[in-house]
């Protein structure tokens, strides 16, 4: 694999971790390369990046001049960024958390924020991010290094540059999408199946998805508003990073179909309410939640339930949700989230 690097293109990024494991196991049996091991998820899942891209992988022999140039910037109080080829700056303050990490951690991570705020529409672009931090600079041109937090924050960085949602099959990324859209707007299932692509605007901050047909809450004379999403800084759980992707992979197979989710095999015609309550439900179990207790509608529980604990406002958790009165939220929908008391941990891990 090593070996295949001038020929590969971020080869690296795929084989740094291996080197990293094998050297672990070596040490662990004191250099004996004829000892059996078993594989770990994750060294498995390196292989079978090799298997499936080395046939088809290439490496070009020179890099085009970049289209966008980005420059950040980090201190302990907070991180700063500029779009040089647009103008565009973007800062922000650390929490307490983060200001107590290195500042070579902080740099990294003011380069992956400037790059998810000021360039997280763009896609196949070649951009140049511009530091003045020589080690984060080194762990992004090298694919990692050796202390572990700057090697896995280098790592998503360039995952999240390579599209993280690209690896998930097409039925992967419509639950993922599914599921994100019902949790964040906290609708029902039938909104989210009502979503046509010509009512969706994507912006660099935001989406806002506009339904335009009837659902169970609208009346005469009112109708739910906008469901709004901003971009989210893990790009992992980020609504819109995902409805890029799936926009993006259904473009050449939905033909003249118009709504959003279509089926994930031929002929990909639009699915209907009950596919899209199966494929959350499915995502649920994976999750590990009882789908016998649970189901697509304690989406809509879940996240209303959880949104009132962090202290959001029951006026906007009401107009989010579509409910006229606060009595419909606390008599159906609020479920008060259960911590677990010092005594019950230690009884349940006797």
């Amino acid at each position: 694999m090593v070996a295949s690097e001038p020929g590969v293109q971020y080869a690296q990024l795929y084989c740094k971790d291996l080197e990293i494991y094998k050297e672990k196991v070596l040490k662990m049996f004191y250099g004996n390369y004829d000892r059996i091991i078993c594989l770990p998820t994750h060294v498995k899942t390196i292989f079978k990046w090799w298997i499936k891209h080395l046939p088809s992988s290439y490496k070009p022999i020179m890099q085009n001049d970049p289209d966008i140039i980005l420059f950040s910037d980090s201190s302990k109080t907070g991180w700063g960024g500029i779009n040089k080829t647009t103008g565009k700056k973007k800062q922000k303050g650390f929490g307490q958390q983060k200001r107590e990490m290195h500042i070579n951690v902080l740099e990294l991570k003011a380069a992956f924020l400037t790059l998810q705020s000021l360039a997280g529409n763009i896609s196949q672009k070649h951009i140049r991010m511009n530091l003045d931090n020589t080690v984060a600079i080194s762990y992004i041109e090298n694919f990692g290094g050796k202390i572990t937090n700057l090697h896995i924050l280098a790592k998503e960085i360039w995952f999240w540059c390579l599209e993280p949602n690209e690896e998930l099959t097409l039925l992967q990324l419509s639950q993922k999408l599914a599921l994100l859209l019902m949790l964040l707007s906290a609708q029902r299932c039938q909104t989210v199946h009502l979503i046509k692509l010509n009512n969706i605007t994507i912006s660099n901050d935001n989406m806002k998805v506009y339904i335009v047909d009837l659902v169970k809450q609208s009346k005469p004379g009112k109708h739910i508003g906008p469901l709004e999403f901003n971009r989210h800084d893990d790009y992992k759980l980020c609504v819109i990073v995902a409805m890029e992707e799936y926009l993006k992979r259904t473009s050449k197979l939905r033909g003249q179909e118009k709504s959003l989710f279509i089926s994930c095999v031929k002929p990909f015609k639009t699915v209907t309410k009950s596919t899209i309550s199966r494929w959350i439900k499915q995502l649920l179990g994976k999750a590990g939640i009882d789908i016998k207790v649970y189901g697509t509608h304690s989406c809509r529980s879940a996240s209303s339930s959880s949104a009132a604990a962090h202290g959001i406002p029951l006026n906007n958790i009401l107009k989010t949700a579509g409910w006229s009165s606060a009595q419909t939220f606390y008599k159906f929908y609020f479920k008060p989230i259960q911590t677990q008391t010092l005594s019950d941990s230690l009884l349940e891990n006797k």
